[in-house]
C-alpha cells in the first residue's frame, strides 16, 4: 500500500462523493497524493485498510454535507465517517472540515456528541462563498502536505519542435496570454457587429463557435477515458473535464449534476470561478463562447440529452461577482 499524505473522508449521499471526486482531482493535478476511493461502501466492520490510510496521512479533509453532519450529530451512531474522524484527531492529523453550501457547525455544544466537541473548533473552509481566492486555493493555504513537483501535468513540450501537445487526446496546443485572446475575440465581435447590425446574432454565433469546439473536444475523449455510459460514470467524467479545464488556465470548473428519472431529465449547477474569457472592459458577450463550449461538452458526454445552460451569475455585470454560473437543464422542459 502506498503512503497518501491526504485523505478525503465523504458521505456517499450524491454531494459528498461528487464533492470528493473533483477535489481529489484537483489535488492530484497539483502533485499530491490523495486517498479517496469513490466506490466505498459504508457498510458493516471498519476495514484494516481505511485504519492504515488515516494513520499513514498528514492532512485528513472532511467533507461536510447536510446529511454528513445530520449523521456525525446524532449520539452513539457508528458509522465509517465517524470511525475515520476519531481515528484522525487520535493520531494528531491535520483536519480540515470543508463545509458545503448550506452548512454550518452547531453553535450550541450539545448539538454534538461528546467524542466529537473538538470538531466544530477546527478552522472551517465553506465552499462557494465570495473569497478574494477560491475555496479550494484557500485549502492549500490549510494543508501541510508538500506536492510532487516532477507529476505529470496537463501538457507534454517537445521544445525540439515548439510543439505542445493535450496529454488527454494528444492533440496539438498552444499557449496564449488571456488578455490577447480577450481583445481578439473583441475585435471579431466589433467588426462582425458592424457588418450585420445585430449583436444578438453575433453573440449567438459565438456560442455556436464554442458549442462546435466543446462537442469536438468531448467527442474525441469520450471513448479514451474508460468510463461507461451509467449516471454515476458520467458524473465521473464529467468530475474529469473539470478539472482539466480548470488544470489548463480556463478557470476553476465546479459541476453539480443530477438527473430525475421521473421526467427523465438533468439537471444541476455549473460554476466556472474567474473564467478566462470575460471582457470586462468592452461588455462584449464573448463570454458566449465558453456558454456553447460547455454546453457541447456536457451533451456529448451524456450523449442522449439536449442540453440548456442558463446564466444565474455574470462576473460581467457586477465588479465584485468573480465566477460565471449556470443551471443545466434539460433542453425544453
Amino acid at each position: 500500500m502506498g503512503n497518501k499524505n491526504i485523505f478525503i473522508s465523504y458521505k456517499n449521499d450524491g454531494e459528498g462523493n461528487n464533492f470528493g471526486a473533483i477535489l481529489c482531482s484537483y489535488l492530484e493535478e497539483m502533485g499530491y497524493d490523495v486517498y479517496f476511493n469513490l466506490n466505498e461502501r459504508s457498510a458493516g466492520d471498519f476495514p484494516e485498510r481505511l485504519r492504515k490510510h488515516v494513520e499513514a496521512c498528514v492532512d485528513f479533509l472532511l467533507v461536510v454535507t447536510k446529511p454528513c453532519l445530520e449523521q456525525l450529530k446524532k449520539h452513539g451512531k457508528v458509522d465509517w465517517i465517524r470511525e475515520e474522524l476519531l481515528l484522525a484527531h487520535k493520531s494528531g492529523k491535520n483536519i480540515v472540515p470543508l463545509l458545503m453550501p448550506g452548512v454550518d457547525f452547531p453553535k450550541d455544544k450539545d448539538e454534538m456528541p461528546e467524542d466529537l466537541s473538538f470538531l466544530p473548533h477546527k478552522e472551517a473552509i465553506k465552499m462557494f462563498e465570495p473569497y478574494n481566492k477560491s475555496p479550494l486555493e484557500c485549502l492549500i493555504g490549510c494543508i501541510k502536505s508538500v506536492p510532487n513537483k516532477n507529476k505529470q501535468r496537463s501538457f507534454e513540450i517537445n521544445e525540439e519542435r515548439g510543439l505542445m501537445f493535450n496529454r488527454e487526446d494528444n492533440q496539438r496546443n498552444i499557449s496564449f496570454r488571456a488578455d490577447t485572446l480577450i481583445n481578439s475575440f473583441s475585435i471579431i465581435f466589433e467588426e462582425v457587429s458592424s457588418l450585420i447590425n445585430d449583436t444578438e446574432k453575433v453573440s449567438e454565433i459565438f456560442f455556436s463557435s464554442g458549442y462546435s469546439s466543446g462537442k469536438r473536444f468531448a467527442d474525441r475523449i469520450n471513448d479514451q477515458w474508460t468510463y461507461g455510459n451509467s449516471f454515476n460514470e458520467v458524473k465521473e467524467k464529467l468530475n474529469k473535464w473539470c478539472n482539466f479545464d480548470s488544470s489548463v488556465g480556463w478557470g476553476r470548473f465546479f459541476i453539480d449534476f443530477d438527473y430525475n428519472e421521473e421526467t427523465d431529465s438533468v439537471g444541476g449547477v455549473l460554476r466556472i470561478e474567474e473564467a478566462f474569457l470575460v471582457d470586462r472592459n468592452n461588455k462584449h458577450n464573448i463570454c458566449n463562447y465558453i456558454k456553447g463550449y460547455c454546453t457541447g461538452v456536457i451533451e456529448a458526454f451524456v450523449r442522449s440529452a439536449k442540453i440548456e445552460l442558463v446564466c444565474k451569475e455574470c462576473p460581467m455585470k457586477s465588479c465584485f461577482k468573480t465566477a460565471c454560473v449556470f443551471e443545466i437543464k434539460t433542453k425544453g422542459i
